[in-house]
């Protein structure tokens, strides 16, 4: 977590080595967001965390999620990303994208694919196929 508070809050150069550091280290991407006090990142793997997402308090993010996606869809335009609310569970291969809302205290199971606002205290299921 100190490497990704330091990465978001660096200029120029040292943002970019923080986040060399982190994508060497962890093979994990962080673009330049909002994340809330009390991230917590149990195996942090594979993660994905797109520019302009906002990340609530008390998150818990596992391996392999993406938030948002980090690639444009014209030079010079990025993808809407993704609100998280606060005590947001997001286990492992998640995927949540587009200009969504995630409510608070919402369980996010393996494999979920989210792409629609999720009201507080739900649970999202993988789909069957």
């Amino acid at each position: 977590m100190l490497t990704i508070r330091l990465a978001l809050h660096s200029p120029g150069r040292l943002l970019f080595l923080w986040r060399t550091w982190t994508i060497a280290k962890f093979r994990m991407e962080i673009f330049p967001c909002e994340i809330g006090p009390g991230l917590h990142l149990p195996n942090p793997i594979n993660i994905i965390i797109a520019r302009g997402a906002k990340i609530g308090s008390d998150v818990t993010i596992y391996d392999g999620a993406n938030i948002g996606f980090p690639r444009m869809e014209r030079p010079g335009e990025w993808l809407s990303s993704p609100e998280i609310g606060d005590r947001v569970l997001i286990e492992p291969g998640c995927f949540v994208v587009g200009r969504i809302r995630v409510g608070s205290d919402v369980r996010l199971k393996l494999g979920a694919f989210v792409d629609r606002d999720v009201p507080n205290g739900s649970v999202v299921e993988a789909s069957p196929d």
